[in-house]
């Protein structure tokens, strides 16, 4: 569940200049390496919050720094490059089930659904499916939620990734979704003696 944690394991598949942040030393050289590539507008992640409550947009690196180093903004976080006009896809993989739906939301960056955004199924193509098999196994996932990033140029990335998400929005339903799970769990189970 920690999104700090996965900006530390899995930034090689987020977008470029993702870092988990742990402390001011962290954010000056995260800093210096956002000026050096020119980017403008970032985005905070705190740790351990989700449905999109604890995404914050920055017109600066700087900007962030006021924060932190006055004690206003607590640390861990995830420190990125904003992506404008980028789209969210929400995968559900349960062992041999796959779902994907786009989430967009014309309003705000966060395209979460509790945020107002709105969804319709996706197809996820072979990179983006590779994308997701390649961080599950990174992680060692038995399941989850994935959330792809799709950017303005067409570019997929993580977004993050839970155990626990969701499915507002996704076609399966809230009992099929429990025994998969359950199938999951009992099998992991068994193979490991438990």
């Amino acid at each position: 569940r920690s999104k700090v944690l996965q900006g530390r394991m899995l930034s090689g598949y987020m977008v470029p200049g993702t870092k988990a942040i742990y402390d001011l030393h962290d954010l000056v050289e995260s800093i210096n390496e956002y000026h050096r590539h020119g980017y403008g507008q970032v985005v905070t992640k705190k740790d351990r919050v989700h449905g999109g409550m604890g995404i914050n947009l920055w017109s600066s690196a700087e900007e962030v720094f006021n924060q932190a180093s006055t004690g206003a903004m607590p640390f861990p976080f995830v420190f990125q490059p904003f992506c404008q006009n980028c789209r969210d896809i929400r995968v559900v993989s349960l062992d041999d089930y796959l779902e994907a739906y786009w989430r967009d939301n014309p309003n705000n960056f966060r395209n979460n659904l509790n945020c107002g955004g709105n969804n319709e199924p996706a197809t996820l193509n072979t990179p983006q499916q590779d994308l997701c098999r390649e961080v599950m196994a990174r992680g060692d996932f038995p399941y989850g939620h994935i959330d792809l990033m799709v950017a303005e140029d067409g570019a997929t990335y993580l977004a993050e990734i839970n155990l626990r998400g969701g499915i507002k929005g996704a076609r399966i339903g809230p009992s099929e979704y429990r025994q998969k799970i359950s199938a999951i769990h009992q099998r992991y189970r068994l193979e490991h003696g438990l």
